[in-house]
């Protein structure tokens, strides 16, 4: 469903930081990211940050995708923009078109491969049709082998 066109509601601001959980805090501490925000409650508690439990399949809005993609510019390392890209994803559903912009927030192809591989593949709404919005952020070298596991996982 479509919101209609005008200003769409801006969600409370996804907080992200390193080091351990205050007591009390409502931050939700997962490694060594803690995340605060609308997206926390959809978060969920694994001991594996790159095979999140699937356990709800809703579609990402586009304010959600915006609010991650914001949180993950934050982050220096491309380690902490993929734990805090599974994190939220978990159990998500992404165009094409928003894991492009997921994996153009992370500037190390080895680790744009690995989140295609381990956290978006299987979570794609439009493959084939979108591919080329994910393959765009990626570096040649590394196109093909994430098309084939996307068109495997999709298959």
């Amino acid at each position: 469903a479509r919101r209609p066109v005008g200003s769409p509601p801006r969600l409370p601001p996804l907080t992200v930081s390193l080091g351990d959980a205050a007591e009390g805090s409502n931050a939700e501490a997962n490694g060594s990211i803690m995340v605060e925000g609308a997206l926390q409650d959809r978060t969920m508690r694994n001991s594996n940050p790159w095979r999140p439990l699937v356990t709800e399949h809703r579609a990402m809005s586009e304010e959600e995708v915006l609010e991650l993609t914001d949180a993950m510019l934050r982050l220096e390392l491309a380690t902490d923009q993929s734990k805090l890209a599974a994190n939220v994803l978990a159990g998500r559903l992404i165009s094409c078109r928003q894991a492009g912009s997921v994996l153009s927030m992370i500037k190390v192809g080895l680790v744009q491969r690995i989140v295609a591989f381990d956290i978006l593949a299987g979570r794609l709404q439009d493959v084939p049709e979108g591919l080329p919005h994910v393959l765009a952020p990626l570096p040649e070298h590394i196109q093909a082998d994430v098309e084939l596991r996307i068109l495997r996982c999709s298959g």
